[in-house]
């Protein structure tokens, strides 16, 4: 946002689409941009504490600190973790495959 002699301007992005089909139906969601970095700090808190739950990392450690190299953590009887590099960015930034997946269903009712 700029500000001129008290006036404010706002950019503004605009778009039309167009679609095949008359009878289809279309969802288009929105949200806000994250910053590079945030992202990379939260998944970190993330995997550390994931990390702290599982039984084959025997001094509660985790390296995620290399976004380049994969990781996988595995908590029994609820879900593995994984994060592996799909490609990098036009400025060379990592850009990683995150995946979660339940190990079994457990029976519970919700």
């Amino acid at each position: 946002m700029k500000k001129f002699k008290d006036t404010l301007y706002y950019y503004c992005l605009s778009f039309t689409l167009e679609f095949d089909y008359n009878d289809d139906t279309v969802f288009i969601a929105y949200s806000r941009p994250f910053k590079y970095t945030k992202i990379c700090q939260e998944m970190v808190k993330y995997e550390t504490a994931l990390a702290k739950m599982d039984p084959a990392n025997k001094d509660n450690s985790n390296d995620t600190a290399g976004w380049d190299k994969p990781i996988e953590i595995n908590i029994p009887n609820c879900l593995t973790y994984t994060r592996k590099q799909h490609c990098l960015t036009l400025s060379g930034l990592p850009v990683p495959i995150i995946t979660v997946t339940a190990q079994k269903n457990l029976g519970k009712k919700y």
